[in-house]
Parts: structure tokens; C-alpha cells; sequence
């Protein structure tokens, strides 16, 4: 899906140098998905997005800089979220990988990308 996730608001903004990995919608509450992946460091991915959400939309950035096992989970996040859960609620979810992780859900224990993406729009 190209542009990123869209509303009546324009599309959430969507990393340049991401590569799809999913799109769909959650029947639940039928918020719009894209999940997206880089091999670009998490700093990069967050300072773009830092400069690309509006301003005041940051909610949280958690720096982990330790160095972590192949099979650990993310070290790295970052949240931009406009509205509110139950009203125009767009997200953006930044998540850095250590470079040697893997995925016990991706086939075969394939490599993560070094960053992922998670845009929502309900």
C-alpha cells in the first residue's frame, strides 16, 4: 500500500526505505494495518518519523542500548499516536532489532528486519 496508511486526514506517513511486510484490518474493530520493515537503525527510522508526525504526537521512546541475544526481543521503541482509541485514532510503532535477531514466527528462524513499522488508523 503505498503512502501509508489512509484516512480523511491524508495517509500516515510511511519510512521511505520500508518494505511491506503486511496490510490488512482487524475485524474486531476494523483499524487499518501496514506493518512495514527496514534495514535502517531504529534512530534513523525515529528521527525521520520524529520530523515527519505532527508535532506533540510522541508518546513514548524507550533507548535500549545494551546488547541482547539472537532470540531477544526488541531493544528499541518509539510511539506517535494522534486522537484518541475510540476517535480518529492514527499510530504510528517503531520497534529496532539487534542485528543478529531472529523470528520464531517467521519461517524457518529468518532474520527481522533491523527496524519495524506498525502504522493504525481507526
Amino acid at each position: 500500500m503505498s503512502g501509508g496508511v489512509p484516512n480523511i486526514r491524508g495517509a500516515l506517513p510511511r519510512y521511505p526505505r520500508a518494505r511491506e511486510l503486511y496490510d490488512g484490518t482487524n475485524g474486531t474493530n476494523g483499524a487499518r494495518f501496514v506493518q512495514l520493515g527496514s534495514d535502517d537503525t531504529f534512530r534513523n527510522v525515529y528521527d525521520w518519523y520524529q520530523a515527519a508526525m505532527p508535532a506533540g504526537s510522541q508518546r513514548n521512546m524507550t533507548a535500549c542500548m545494551s546488547p541482547m541475544s539472537k532470540n531477544a526481543p526488541h531493544q528499541d521503541v518509539a510511539i506517535f499516536s494522534e486522537g484518541t482509541p475510540d476517535k480518529n485514532y492514527r499510530v504510528a510503532f517503531i520497534m529496532g532489532f539487534p542485528d543478529d535477531a531472529r523470528s520464531g514466527d517467521r519461517p524457518q528462524g529468518e532474520k527481522v528486519p533491523r527496524t519495524m513499522i506498525m502504522l493504525e488508523d481507526r
